[in-house]
């Protein structure tokens, strides 16, 4: 390489060193790292600092191999590092990280672009990695089907072809296995019942209750999905005409929680949500306000739990302001829940919220009013 060469190679590689904060884009290991293209050269890619990216050589290997697209590196190239990850010297855990790293993001947020890439991730991964590691693809299963919650019109048909996928990948992995279907049953219940499609919703989450049943052995975190999933299934039989027993059953739900933090937040969060809107439906406006207003009153609850129970409760906490006469403060929170949705990118909640504000005559897009508590 000649000098001048050199020279402008070393100043591309400290301008994109500098961007990405001298981290992997995909797993933030600091060393050692690759200065790679994201479209190869021989397809035309330039050696400018816009086409290249840092990679560790793990990351680097499978961008070498396909398996992750140029558009997944131009994706997380744009990100901010968070911190930097510590991995095992073992190659064959990337496959493990890139799923872990891509799910987390799938589920701190909805991004449409993150989904697509998932989902075009997931044949390469399955070609590419080991039998013995099913689990990458289980879990990355799980983020495509978890963020499907949040898109206004999902493809439900595929959904049941992810899952049926994921039956058959799970019976070499044991109880592992099953937490991975417990969790792809549940929110595909969620899935159908954002469609109306309540018998099919009820029929998932009974599914989701009797894997947990399956498991062994069990944990908290494993304890607290079977209440959520069963919580969700109580929901659907609420709007399917079973509401006396709907109404029993969360109450029991409620008041048999060992804890409401850490892994049951979730569980305690939905179903107070839900059991407020039983007394919505009842006309006790009152009674739902104190419900919402109790549930919100758990600082370390409430911030465990996750981003989309945080915007339907601000959501009904708004909606029964309003039922209770209190329309500025319902304006105020109904604004504050939308900033909630747009934050995590919840095209659903948005819809949702505009459509429940102005059928009670409030007006939250052109409110210029945020607070973003909750």
């Amino acid at each position: 390489m000649s000098s001048r060469r050199k020279d402008t190679e070393d100043s591309i590689r400290a301008v994109v060193t500098s961007a990405q904060k001298g981290r992997c884009a995909l797993c933030e290991l600091t060393h050692p790292l690759h200065l790679h293209h994201i479209v190869p050269r021989h397809r035309g890619g330039s050696d400018g600092a816009e086409n290249r990216v840092l990679l560790c050589t793990n990351h680097h290997d499978l961008a070498d191999s396909g398996v992750i697209s140029p558009e997944m590196l131009r994706y997380y190239k744009r990100l901010a590092p968070s911190g930097v990850v510590v991995l095992p010297a073992d190659q064959t855990y990337i496959y493990e990280w890139t799923a872990d790293r891509i799910v987390g993001d799938l589920l701190s947020r909805y991004d449409p672009t993150l989904m697509r890439l998932a989902q075009e991730l997931l044949p390469r991964l399955q070609r590419a990695a080991d039998p013995r590691y099913r689990r990458v693809c289980l879990e990355l299963i799980f983020g495509i089907v978890y963020a499907s919650m949040h898109e206004e019109e999902p493809c439900v048909r595929r959904l049941e072809t992810l899952e049926r996928k994921a039956r058959k990948m799970v019976s070499d992995l044991g109880p592992e296995g099953g937490r991975y279907q417990q969790l792809i049953t549940h929110y595909l219940g969620v899935v159908y019942h954002n469609v109306g499609e309540y018998r099919a919703a009820k029929e998932a989450f009974e599914r989701a209750v009797a894997t947990s049943d399956e498991i062994v052995p069990r944990t908290s975190a494993l304890d607290a999905d079977k209440e959520l999933a069963s919580v969700s299934m109580t929901a659907t039989e609420h709007l399917s005409g079973f509401s006396k027993r709907s109404l029993d059953h969360l109450r029991s739900v409620i008041a048999e929680l060992p804890d409401q933090s850490g892994p049951f937040a979730n569980t305690y969060c939905f179903a107070q949500i839900k059991l407020a809107e039983h007394m919505l439906v009842r006309g006790t406006f009152d009674r739902a306000l104190q419900i919402l207003k109790d549930a919100s009153k758990f600082e370390t609850a409430t911030a465990e739990v996750l981003p989309i129970y945080r915007v339907i409760l601000v959501k009904d906490l708004a909606r029964t302001h309003v039922l209770m006469g209190d329309r500025d403060q319902g304006r105020l929170l109904f604004v504050r829940a939308m900033a909630l949705a747009e934050a995590f990118e919840f095209r659903d909640q948005q819809r949702k919220i505009k459509e429940v504000a102005t059928g009670l005559g409030i007006d939250v897009l052109n409110s210029n009013q945020t607070n973003n508590r909750l």
